[in-house]
């Protein structure tokens, strides 16, 4: 009827007051394309989400569904023809957080062969659930679970891990979007690093914990605080 009415009427918008646009929104915007009409001179009000099923009150139920249609026949009366193109699109994926979240889902996209970014704001991956012993409900081992994840991170040469990092811009649109990634400083070279952890262990500017002690021999070489930013002992 409406493909009918747009031929024969010359019809140059078209609003229909029906359920919600998530339903049938492109069914009825496809047949105004069918009809010649272009797709995005259509509008949709819902007036069953908004008015037949949240009202009890038929008569200011009806008033509303009238306001409702006629402000989208005011809205479709700015509306504007519109071209679907096609445009390349970045497969990249970007994940913030490497929590149990997003080491599962950076793990789910690579094995489905695309590229992702993982970035997180700490030294490590793994996020509050390392310090966990057990999960709920079960009690599974928290570690069972999360650290062999952790090492198919490392092991996929399609995801490119940046930790002690964080988003500090993103431009661009769907599909096509630039980030910049704020990398801090690590003060050792992670191509020759061990993870002996001897650095962290005589480091004096570690916060965790809050004091540290370098001990030459029975003398105490530096002593330092959150507060204090250090000083040498004889």
């Amino acid at each position: 009827m409406i493909k009918e009415d747009i031929r024969t009427l010359g019809l140059t918008r078209v609003v229909v007051a029906a359920c919600s646009p998530l339903m049938h929104e492109l069914t009825f915007r496809t047949a105004c394309e069918e009809a010649g009409l272009n797709r995005y001179l259509f509008q949709m009000a819902n007036v069953r989400e908004h008015c037949s099923w949240v009202h009890n009150d038929r008569v200011e139920a009806t008033a509303k569904a009238t306001d409702l249609g006629r402000a989208a026949v005011f809205r479709v009366r700015l509306h504007e023809p519109m071209q679907v193109s096609r445009v390349p699109i970045n497969a990249n994926s970007l994940i913030l957080g490497g929590g149990i979240s997003g080491i599962q889902a950076a793990l789910e996209i690579a094995n489905a062969g695309y590229p992702v970014y993982l970035v997180d704001r700490e030294p490590t991956i793994g996020g509050n659930m390392a310090y966990f012993d057990k999960t709920f409900p079960t009690l599974d081992c928290s570690a069972c679970i999360l650290t062999p994840k952790m090492v198919s991170v490392g092991h996929r040469k399609n995801i490119k891990l940046f930790t002690w990092s964080e988003v500090v811009g993103i431009s661009g649109y769907i599909g096509n979007f630039k980030v910049k990634i704020h990398k801090k400083a690590r003060y050792v070279d992670p191509e020759i690093c061990t993870g002996c952890g001897q650095c962290w262990s005589n480091c004096p500017s570690v916060r965790i914990p809050h004091r540290r002690t370098i001990m030459l021999g029975e003398k105490q070489v530096i002593y330092r605080t959150r507060k204090d930013p250090g000083r040498l002992l004889g």
